[in-house]
């Protein structure tokens, strides 16, 4: 199988000067659609396209404007668009199906927490408060033992904190590249994280 040229996210040449396809997420499956431009700015702009008409679909409405875009922005919708993309990389390579199957766990309690809010309400306290949900219970763990549903309170613990804010983290670089946020709010200085995620509130 020939291996595709990369020309920015999402688009891809067969080869050196050729067409612009565009890799998209169809039925679970990644598959590639022509842009039948070998421009990448024209290329970018019907990619574009390709997502806002995919959103009007979706929500069955209007496409708003960029600021009430930006307020009906929830986390919930940019762990979708991260999950369809595959959980990429920040380079946008694909990640191991392990590390895949890890992190679809480490979002579940984050998406519980998190869900329904705008990411830019997110904040240090906010992820104080959220550390200590986790370390207290607070999340339960659904899951099914041979054909019986069953449920569990869970204990995150620090180093499960971690990881799961840095998951989000990954989750809101995508977004940020795609331009539905102008900044990663939980991209801190490492020394930051380490001190407010192990130092107990007063």
């Amino acid at each position: 199988m020939k291996k595709w040229i990369y020309v920015a996210e999402c688009l891809y040449r067969k080869c050196a000067g050729g067409k612009i396809y565009i890799r998209i997420q169809q039925s679970g499956k990644r598959v590639m659609r022509s842009t039948k431009t070998d421009k990448p700015v024209r290329a970018g702009t019907i990619l574009k396209r390709m997502r806002d008409e995919a959103w009007a679909e979706k929500y069955n409405a209007v496409l708003p404007g960029p600021q009430v875009r930006e307020r009906m922005l929830t986390v919930k919708l940019l762990i979708a668009d991260y999950v369809q993309a595959g959980h990429p990389t920040k380079k946008m390579r694909t990640k191991d199906p392990d590390t895949i199957r890890r992190e679809i766990n480490l979002l579940k309690p984050v998406l519980e927490w998190w869900g329904d809010k705008n990411p830019s309400a997110i904040t240090l306290a906010g992820c104080d408060a959220y550390r200590q949900w986790r370390n207290s219970g607070g999340f339960v763990s659904h899951f099914t033992i041979r054909g019986h549903p069953q449920k569990r309170d869970t204990v995150g613990g620090d180093r499960s904190v971690d990881m799961e804010l840095d998951c989000l983290s990954n989750v809101f670089n995508l977004a940020r590249r795609r331009t539905k946020i102008k900044a990663n709010p939980v991209d801190w200085p490492w020394q930051v994280c380490r001190r407010f995620r192990h130092t107990p509130l007063p």
